[in-house]
């Protein structure tokens, strides 16, 4: 089917609006409950204890951020270049390059068996 087709679309589409709703839902569910866990920790603790959870809070989000901004800056040519080579072959050997496809909500790719690779 050519891309151009309606139906195409219309599951591309809907594949995205189930993307953007987990990524949310799930943002709201992490954001909570660390609210809730610190302010509930915070509650009887003194200013030292507080201070170390909020350092803990800031660090975690310093963190996932280094994550995110080295995916964005990610090229995934040589991911893709190994992964063509059957370098480190294994299991998970092409969920190197899965946090830097947009849009891949389904997982890691499936690899071929070795011995479908070709040998040019």
């Amino acid at each position: 089917m050519a891309k151009t087709d309606p139906e195409v679309i219309k599951r591309e589409k809907r594949k995205n609006i189930q993307w953007v709703v987990t990524i949310f839902l799930t943002t709201i569910l992490i954001s909570g409950t660390i609210s809730l866990v610190s302010d509930q920790v915070m509650a009887g603790s003194s200013i030292v204890v507080a201070f170390c959870i909020l350092l803990a809070i800031i660090f975690l989000g310093i963190v996932f951020d280094i994550i995110g901004v080295a995916v964005t800056a990610s090229d995934p040519k040589p991911f893709h270049s190994m992964a063509s080579r059957s370098l480190f072959w294994g299991p998970h050997s092409g969920s190197s390059s899965w946090p830097n496809r947009q849009g891949s909500i389904s997982g890691p790719p499936t690899k071929r068996k070795p011995s479908q690779v070709s040998t040019n």
